[in-house]
């Protein structure tokens, strides 16, 4: 395995207009009303941290840090994304290099294990079940309500949160704590695939355009063509089947 000295398990909790199975986590992280409502951490030494909006920098944080701890999150992608577009982007953190990631989902998936947390620790029988009543309750948050407005993050409300977000944090870790590292050459795939999923696909947006203009420019014409010479108004007709038999063509759709 790696050669760790230490390690922190952390989990953000969130809300946002934008639909996360829908956009990603990078999309999702980037959008104006996504914003973090609690942050937890728990490190190999059993110590505990928490942060809200308006705190500082936990030390815990910083600590990992500055003694190249591991960072560990399950699907990291989505704290990694949380972390680079709100943390260090609005907030002013120092980010996490990749070399200190550590993602228990990349370990279930090796393991042909459940790549979601609560079936992965159900299986797993560990003692800290997910909180789905929890997580019901904070992906509530992020639904408007008949006037347009989110429900208001009282203390109530975030006392909530931040409970649910501490047993993900737990969970997590019993997870962690049961499964181990990646081995050193899983890691390195680990690495490429954040290296390619971070720099994206090159598109030559200038050839797409034009690509585009020009299948605008032809559709018109060929679609004249098409109706002047089977008299059928629309491509997708069943008239043309028909249309196609009568010219001795026989396709079977």
């Amino acid at each position: 395995g790696r050669d760790v000295t230490g390690w922190i398990v952390f989990d953000y909790e969130t809300r946002s207009a934008a639909d996360l199975k829908k956009v990603g986590a990078w999309v999702y992280s980037e959008c104006p009303t996504t914003e973090v409502l609690c942050l937890r951490l728990r490190n190999h030494l059993g110590q505990k941290a928490r942060w809200w909006p308006g705190d500082p920098i936990p030390q815990m944080w910083l600590d990992g840090l500055a003694n190249g701890w591991i960072f560990i999150a399950h699907n990291a992608g989505f704290e990694k994304a949380i972390t680079r577009n709100i943390m260090v982007a609005w907030h002013g953190w120092p980010d996490i290099p990749n070399a200190q990631w550590h993602d228990t989902a990349a370990v279930c998936a090796m393991k042909s294990l459940p790549h979601s947390l609560g079936p992965a620790v159900m299986v797993l029988r560990l003692p800290v079940p997910k909180d789905d009543d929890g997580s019901s309750f904070t992906i509530g948050l992020s639904k408007f309500d008949k006037k347009g407005a989110w429900q208001p993050i009282t203390p109530e409300v975030l006392r909530r949160v931040d409970e649910y977000c501490a047993t993900d944090v737990d969970a997590q870790t019993e997870l962690h704590m049961r499964l181990g590292f990646l081995p050193p050459d899983e890691h390195q795939f680990w690495l490429y695939d954040q290296a390619m999923n971070e720099r994206g696909v090159g598109i030559d947006l200038a050839l797409v355009r034009q690509a585009q203009k020009i299948v605008t420019e032809a559709t018109g014409p060929l679609l004249e063509e098409f109706q002047r010479i089977t008299g059928i108004e629309k491509l997708g007709s069943p008239k043309f089947k028909t249309w196609l038999h009568s010219q001795g063509v026989h396709l079977d759709n």
